[in-house]
């Protein structure tokens, strides 16, 4: 019922986040991207027909920085090819859209023009299949996806299927072709992916499995292979599932995100040793669903979603720790952050 998606300018000194601007427009924008080359936004509406009358859809913004506040101006809105839409990627060339359907188990194609806008689905791929979970894994949830080095594939995840559907991509077209599955643990819930910035690995968080399992890339093959794994919790965890994944800018660490024990666990990555889980530090707020990694790596920005604030935590140790917060701001149920180094 209030303005969806906010903009906050965080200080040179990362110790004052001003929230300067808001959009609404959008119901439930539970997921950003953006897209820098074009200058655009782009938020799910992650809506479903059974409960609000109408599918997914996504919205486009053209972001502006004129020296005095940034702003949003949309510019687009587009169907997302199915029910609650959740995820967003976008080719490294930024031409094409990925949209992760969860609630009808299905990932979408939308082609993007040369100044931001959305064309209609270029490809509709629908995901089979069940998990043994009841509650969660009844039918396929497609839940995120990346497209992989060399742009001639894309990974999905999905929660209710226990798997990573390797799809064949073609740019020009934009268009998915069938190529690999590889499966995860039975009610493991593949959630969220996320590339080793090398291009050699995937990494993918289990959001009911709470661990991070590194897959190695073979560009050649077009297939993931399991090179290690690492819980996201310490032994004495209560409930509580994973979220959100990033990886530092050298690559040495994964960082995961847990909602019920309310923290982030830090993951040291070796390609020789692969995982290990190094320590699970506090987010001091309720249910860390999204959070960003600021692109020096020096700073995580987290969304506790229950706790109705964004926090600040600097990265200490080379990225092997985290501090308390340095800065607190208030904003309804965040689910989603992301940073922007803004343009003229």
């Amino acid at each position: 019922e209030e303005d969806g998606i906010h903009i906050g300018v965080l200080a040179e000194s990362s110790r004052d986040l001003r929230i300067v601007g808001s959009q609404g427009g959008v119901v439930n924008p539970s997921f950003l991207r953006i897209a820098p080359r074009v200058g655009c936004l782009y938020a799910v509406s992650e809506t479903q027909v059974e409960s609000d009358g109408t599918p997914g859809h996504v919205h486009a913004f053209r972001l502006f920085d004129d020296g005095s506040a940034p702003r949003l101006e949309a510019i687009d809105r587009r169907a997302s090819g199915g029910d609650l839409p959740c995820h967003l990627a976008i080719d490294t060339a930024e031409r094409c859209l990925a949209v992760s359907n969860y609630g009808t188990g299905s990932v979408a194609i939308l082609p993007i023009g040369t100044d931001g806008e959305l064309g209609d689905i270029s490809d509709l791929v629908q995901h089979e299949g069940s998990g043994p979970n009841p509650e969660r894994q009844l039918g396929p949830h497609a839940h995120c996806s990346v497209f992989l080095p060399g742009g001639e594939f894309l990974a999905a995840a999905d929660l209710g299927t226990d798997s990573i559907v390797i799809y064949a991509f073609d740019d020009r077209t934009g268009s998915l072709r069938p190529h690999r599955v590889v499966r995860s643990p039975a009610g493991a819930g593949p959630r969220h992916l996320a590339l080793h910035p090398h291009g050699t690995h995937l990494f993918v968080v289990e959001e009911l499995g709470n661990r991070v399992v590194a897959h190695r890339w073979d560009a050649d093959s077009g297939d993931l292979l399991p090179s290690g794994a690492a819980s996201c919790l310490p032994q004495d965890a209560g409930h509580s599932i994973a979220a959100d994944l990033h990886v530092s800018p050298q690559g040495r660490y994964v960082y995961a995100s847990n909602r019920g024990h309310d923290s982030v666990a830090i993951i040291g990555f070796d390609d020789t040793a692969g995982l290990e889980q190094l320590a699970v530090f506090s987010t001091t707020g309720s249910w860390p669903r999204g959070f960003a990694l600021s692109p020096d790596g020096s700073h995580l920005l987290v969304a506790n979603q229950l706790g109705d604030e964004v926090v600040l935590l600097p990265v200490t140790g080379g990225g092997s720790g985290i501090d308390p917060p340095v800065v607190r701001a208030r904003v309804h149920q965040p689910s989603c952050v992301s940073f922007w180094t803004g343009r003229t």
